[in-house]
């Protein structure tokens, strides 16, 4: 014997059940459960979206993870998106079977500054390369250090111009070492104490190389 709707009368000869409603009244009621927008953090500097303990770019694979973790109690896949709004599938699974609708949600923004970000405006450094001697070296060198610096998503805080080369200041010593050790170089090395994080002294290094 056919089932019908309780909400609509549709008879299940006429269309696929979830258990006692008919799949387009079932659907509806999915959707009625579902947020119509999703908040995203995004960094009004560079764009990049945060996830949960790091940034991404606006990208797919960024987006469809966030909406999963927001939507965590169904089964979700993004079928298309744009910056104001993305297309998704949202699964829902019990003893009743599997019901599937598509959802739109309004993507709303939350400017934040990100990590690197906020370091860039507080002209944060961890490191100083000094460079001195022949200009052509100099220049040349300055170049090598801002392209592996980026390359390692790290940033130059700034470039100061001294008499005879230029002082680099550099977000992380870690980087700074690496590209000494990259590029064979033997700078002279020194240490200043900045302070203390979390009962460990925290130093600035400073590397100095003479062309």
């Amino acid at each position: 014997m056919p089932k019908h709707c309780p909400t609509c009368s549709k008879s299940s000869n006429e269309i696929k059940f979830y258990g006692d409603f008919c799949y387009d009244c079932a659907g509806k009621e999915l959707r009625s459960r579902l947020p119509t927008t999703i908040e995203i953090e995004r960094c009004k500097r560079c764009g990049r979206i945060k996830m949960r303990d790091s940034y991404s770019d606006f990208e797919g694979r960024a987006l469809e993870a966030i909406i999963v973790r927001k939507l965590s109690k169904y089964t979700v896949h993004l079928l298309k998106y744009d910056e104001e709004r993305a297309i998704v599938e949202v699964a829902e699974e019990s003893e009743k079977g599997i019901l599937a609708i598509d959802h739109e949600l309004l993507l709303a923004y939350k400017k934040i500054l990100c990590d690197r970000d906020f370091k860039k405006a507080s002209n944060y450094h961890e490191a100083v390369i000094q460079l001195r001697g022949n200009t052509g070296s100099v220049e040349r060198t300055l170049e090598r250090i801002r392209r592996y610096v980026e390359r390692n998503g790290e940033f130059i805080a700034r470039v100061d111009p001294v008499s005879n080369g230029v002082n680099i200041q550099i977000s992380s010593k870690k980087v700074a070492s690496e590209f000494m050790v990259h590029a064979k170089m033997h700078p002279v090395t020194s240490f200043t104490l900045m302070g203390v994080k979390n009962g460990k002294r925290v130093y600035k290094n400073t590397y100095a190389l003479h062309f």
